[in-house]
């Protein structure tokens, strides 16, 4: 291969490495601010379940600090909030220090309980999300600790946010092949210019 033949591959190859640096950067950003929004959602809904303290049953003295609203009859907690404009709605639980777990009324679906959440309800400690899949469905779950003692998981979907990523991933695949092949057609054509030359000055 030539030296400027070279030059060009070189060129080509810098100029598809940026291209595809670029979409790839863009499909990081674009995954993080969506993910990011649903675990601002799963904040807010426990936000109530970490800081205020149910109001008492009738008849009982009320416990220090702010109340929240108390459980449904039968002991169950309240229904998660619907997501705005239609979205995606949750799923949460109460778990109980003994590790009882309690879900809003007409609520069958558990949440996975792993070792983690087991020690929040029965220690407390810091939050922390993480990613599960229940029946089929790609969830991202948040725990925190529940103000009147155990745990608070919340939930909702990933499904919407899996396939804006993998439409978007497609596109990055597809940039990505156009940059190199562009690149490849930079390097022939300084190729087919450069055995030009030569067989000129012959």
């Amino acid at each position: 291969m030539s030296l400027r033949a070279r030059i060009g591959a070189v060129a080509g190859l810098a100029v598809a490495a940026v291209v595809i640096a670029i979409a790839v950067a863009s499909y990081v950003a674009d995954r993080s601010e969506l993910r990011g929004q649903v675990d601002r959602s799963l904040r807010d809904v426990a936000h109530g379940f970490a800081t205020r303290r149910l109001a008492p049953p009738p008849g009982r003295e009320p416990r220090p600090g702010p109340a929240r609203r108390p459980l449904r009859e039968g002991g169950e907690p309240p229904q998660v909030p619907p997501a705005r404009f239609g979205g995606p709605s949750g799923y949460l639980q109460i778990v109980e220090p003994n590790g009882i777990v309690r879900r809003p009324p007409g609520e069958s679906r558990a949440l996975p309980i792993d070792r983690a959440t087991l020690t929040l309800a029965r220690n407390g400690g810091r939050p922390f999300f993480r990613d599960a899949t229940v029946d089929g469905v790609h969830l991202r779950l948040y725990a925190t600790t529940d103000a009147d003692g155990g745990a608070v998981q919340v939930a909702r979907p990933l499904t919407e946010v899996d396939r804006s990523l993998d439409r978007l991933l497609v596109v990055v695949i597809v940039v990505g092949l156009g940059a190199r092949k562009r690149s490849l057609e930079i390097e022939n054509s300084l190729e087919r210019g450069a055995i030009g030359e030569q067989a000129v000055d012959g």
